[in-house]
């Protein structure tokens, strides 16, 4: 009875924190949950989401749709080493993204950039927005810039952030936002439909919470971001 109550518990805690950091970090959304084989004592099993638990049960969702608490006294062995490894993967997971958060709060340093790079390979740090994609991209701070971009999902609410919108239309479009306190200047490789080339294009720097709008009568289909530094 004791091991039934701890695992409960632990299964408790571990979605408890795993909401908790997805909350507040406003991180990528998390893959979606997948149905996993959950035996019984009488030998059945049951395909389903592991979506919570209590003291005394897992809440469960099956591929109808049905949610229902499942006791843990009903469990097999095998079920419970299922729910288990449920377990261990979340945990892994809360892990993960606190030693991200931790990492990004360290003070970044900007790499040094190729005076003419040619392709993105030639630089160590860079984000890629594509015709029609809206990337918004998070950074660690530098002491002459921004360092170590990194696309994120959602817009975060307690941190700034660069955003580009690259809209498909005749003229192409990116409308470029930024965040952060300090006008950033940043530069572009862009690669044209049916090319494999890369030609470095002028960007006008960001001045903080003023959107910027670039155009071209040129068919680019990538924009390749890097070199983000500050001018005050």
């Amino acid at each position: 009875m004791k091991a039934r109550h701890m695992l409960a518990m632990v299964v408790t805690t571990v979605l408890s924190a795993t909401a908790a950091v997805a909350q507040e970090e406003k991180k990528e959304a998390a893959p979606a949950a997948q149905e996993i084989a959950i035996e019984g004592k009488d030998g059945k099993t049951i395909q389903a989401e592991v979506l919570s638990a209590d003291e005394d049960s897992v809440k469960i969702r099956r591929a109808d749709g049905k949610e229902f608490d499942l006791p843990f006294a009903r469990l097999s062995d095998a079920g419970t080493a299922a729910v288990k490894k449920v377990i261990a993967e979340r945990e892994a997971e809360v892990a993960r993204l606190k030693a991200e958060e931790e990492d990004e709060k360290k003070p970044g340093v900007r790499p040094k950039i190729p005076d003419d790079p040619k392709t993105p390979d030639d630089l160590p740090e860079k984000f890629v927005v594509k015709k029609g994609q809206t990337v918004i991209v998070r950074f660690s701070l530098a002491e002459d810039g921004l360092a170590r971009p990194k696309i994120i999902k959602e817009v975060p609410q307690d941190r700034s952030y660069m955003q580009v919108e690259f809209k498909d239309g005749d003229p192409l479009t990116a409308a470029l936002t930024s965040t952060f306190p300090k006008t950033l200047k940043l530069r572009c490789l862009a690669k044209k439909a049916g090319e494999t080339t890369y030609n470095e294009i002028t960007i006008v720097p960001l001045k903080s919470g003023t959107p910027s709008f670039e155009t071209w009568s040129d068919p680019y289909e990538e924009l390749v971001f890097f070199d983000f530094v500050y001018l005050e």
